[in-house]
């Protein structure tokens, strides 16, 4: 599996790390395979899992192609102190969750956050559709839009105080997970223990 990834070029400081430029290829799902040991078996896998084209249809939104790819190796679950990953098992079951998260950053920005936030939400589009978040209420998403490739979408990554800067990486979801597996990639509001040793835990029901 391909994903294009772009070169790393820092264009400001801490609040800006990880901002990207410049295309390239880069075979990362092999990268995380190895990184990341996938499950042996998982819900995605039974035979009443929802298909990609209702996913899409229901969402209005073609989705990444390594993020599909993910799904189907790895199933729902989350990656041990990292991310709960927003993967789709039935078409209700998904939006609701895409609705749940975005439902609430959204309240709390409009509320308390910064007026000049340059992002919308999803279903606005361009906005941001998050694919993950963690317990502590960071949010993990792609700033989706119609008019550019899903492999092309950024990753955006925005803190659990709304006071606090977001950061956005222009590379996509494989790429992204693998740097920060990696250390290659430092979020600073909410950094991984120097020892860190990646696990994906599935989530059963």
């Amino acid at each position: 599996m391909r994903c294009n990834r772009p070169r790393s070029e820092k264009t400001g400081g801490a609040a800006e790390r990880g901002r990207l430029a410049g295309w390239e290829i880069s075979y990362v799902n092999e990268r995380l395979l190895t990184l990341l040991p996938p499950p042996a078996t998982h819900r995605r896998m039974t035979g009443d899992a929802c298909t990609w084209a209702e996913v899409e249809a229901a969402l209005g939104l073609a989705l990444p192609p390594d993020f599909r790819t993910f799904c189907d190796r790895y199933g729902p679950g989350e990656i041990d102190q990292l991310m709960a990953v927003l993967v789709p098992v039935t078409v209700g079951q998904y939006l609701r969750d895409v609705d749940l998260v975005t439902s609430t950053v959204k309240y709390v920005y409009e509320e308390y956050g910064d007026p000049d936030e340059p992002h919308q939400f999803y279903p606005t589009v361009p906005g941001l559709l998050p694919f993950g978040d963690t317990d502590g209420g960071e949010v993990f998403w792609w700033l989706a839009d119609r008019g550019v490739a899903p492999e092309h979408w950024p990753v955006v990554v925005t803190p659990r105080h709304v006071t606090w800067a977001s950061h956005t990486f222009g590379m996509c979801f494989s790429d992204f997970l693998v740097g920060v597996l990696l250390g290659d990639i430092e979020i600073d509001f909410h950094p991984l223990p120097k020892d860190y040793a990646p696990q994906f835990i599935t989530r059963q029901k």
